[in-house]
């Protein structure tokens, strides 16, 4: 019986040392795991960071070129208001002349008066013709 016990006793003693032998690989095995995922994280939080910035330049960047569009844009309405208003005033001009000009020939003789103010009405559109007006 003696010999049971000790026997018994050698196995208890063995199990326990397998038991804490067990503990200890879990430990270490969940403090490696633990380590692991630290590291994801970490190297997932320092990627994440890059993509925010990278956005962030990104967004300025397009904001800054938005900002010179829309300069050019200013420049551009501003350039064609004025080439329309130049126009305009031309025409304002030609429709004047042409008023001037169709009454008094309406009014004058017939014969060389009729004939030099045609000339010279002809003469008005070859000259503006000319100067691309």
């Amino acid at each position: 019986m003696q010999e049971q016990l000790a026997s018994y006793r050698e196995r208890e003693k063995a199990l326990n040392e397998a038991l804490v032998t067990a503990q200890q690989l879990r430990s270490e095995a969940q403090a490696q795991a633990d380590r692991e995922a630290d590291l994801l994280r970490r190297e997932a939080q320092s990627k994440a960071d890059r993509i925010v910035e990278e956005g962030e330049r990104s967004l300025q960047e397009l904001g800054r070129e938005i900002e010179v569009l829309r300069g050019q844009r200013r420049q551009f309405i501003k350039a064609f208001r004025k080439m329309l208003e130049r126009y305009l005033a031309e025409l304002e001009i030609e429709e004047k002349e042409f008023r001037e000009l169709v009454p008094e020939r309406r009014s004058a003789s017939k014969g060389g008066a009729d004939l030099a103010r045609s000339s010279d009405v002809g003469a008005r559109a070859t000259r503006s013709e000319s100067t691309g007006d």
